[in-house]
């Protein structure tokens, strides 16, 4: 999926799955609510934001980002959430530290809004702040400032399987590890390089299902399989694939073990696999997990 950074108040992923089996409804009645929570904020400096260990944003820019990340993906129940945001020194070679100073115009809050089902209406209703997230930045010059909150989430009408059951990857000798991820996302690169879209289609099937379950996305079902979205990757990705050099490339395990991706170090810091057209390139992103009782790795979130 074309990864687009969108300098909205709020943006939801909006994906269409086709299996639910590991996905458990908690109400299934007409009155539920289709509840979304996100992260409002307006930062002023690098940052990186992480959500019980999963990065939900790396912004490297020196420029003021002003954006709203929605979190129900990387939700899989109600209850109490980490919410951690580590605040970088400028990385254009103007500073190696930063301060509270130049936080002062930052903030953070919890929201939640409905999904609008009215036709011709704005998507977004009954928008609540439901928490500030201050900041309590020390007033020394340091390299990297970190703060957490605690976010108490209580009106998903959903539960998800996601990583919950998977295997602790840390566990893992570190090197065979590196191997079976790098294989296996050389594996995704394959299949888009090639135009093999029904296999990549097929490699985030699970991922699908929990997606259109958290954003509510019922109605479209069969979108991933149209020949819309399978022109979009042929056209998009199809001969256009970087190369997995591992030079360029780190592996990263997240949520306390259960995710791991892999990151470019330099050019796109950050991303994983890159398509490159004649006009753009195209980000394409993927955190992978082992379920307990599986020998194979598995895409479960993008």
């Amino acid at each position: 999926m074309k990864h687009i950074l969108l300098l909205l108040l709020l943006c939801t992923v909006s994906c269409r799955p086709q299996d639910k089996n590991n996905v458990q409804s908690k109400n299934n009645s007409m009155d539920t609510k289709e509840l979304f929570y996100a992260i409002s904020l307006q930062i002023d400096v690098p940052f990186e934001l992480y959500l019980n260990d999963i990065p939900l944003a790396k912004e490297y820019s020196m420029s003021r980002k002003i954006m709203g990340i929605d979190i129900n993906p990387y939700l899989l129940s109600n209850g109490s959430h980490s919410l951690k945001a580590r605040f970088l020194a400028p990385t254009d070679g103007s500073g190696e530290t930063v301060s509270n100073n130049d936080l002062k115009n930052s903030f953070l809050k919890l929201v939640s809004y409905e999904k609008q089902t009215e036709p011709d209406m704005g998507r977004v209703k009954n928008y609540k702040v439901l928490q500030e997230l201050p900041l309590t930045i020390p007033n020394i010059k340091i390299p990297m400032i970190e703060q957490e909150w605690n976010i108490e989430i209580t009106d998903l009408p959903y539960e998800l399987e996601g990583w919950r059951n998977s295997q602790d990857l840390r566990l893992m000798d570190r090197e065979e590890l590196e191997k079976e991820v790098f294989g296996f996302f050389e594996e995704i690169k394959d299949k888009l390089h090639n135009g093999d879209v029904e296999g990549y289609l097929e490699m985030n099937e699970n991922k699908d299902a929990e997606i259109r379950i958290c954003t509510y996305d019922e109605d479209n079902l069969n979108w991933y399989s149209s020949s819309e979205r399978k022109n979009e990757l042929l056209n998009d990705c199809q001969g256009n694939m970087w190369p997995i050099n591992p030079k360029d490339y780190v592996m990263k395990i997240y949520a306390n073990g259960k995710l791991a991706t892999i990151e470019r170090v330099e050019k796109f810091k950050g991303e994983c696999l890159i398509a490159e057209t004649d006009t753009d390139y195209w980000y394409y992103n993927f955190f992978i997990h082992k379920p307990i009782g599986k020998d194979e790795f598995e895409i479960i979130r993008k």
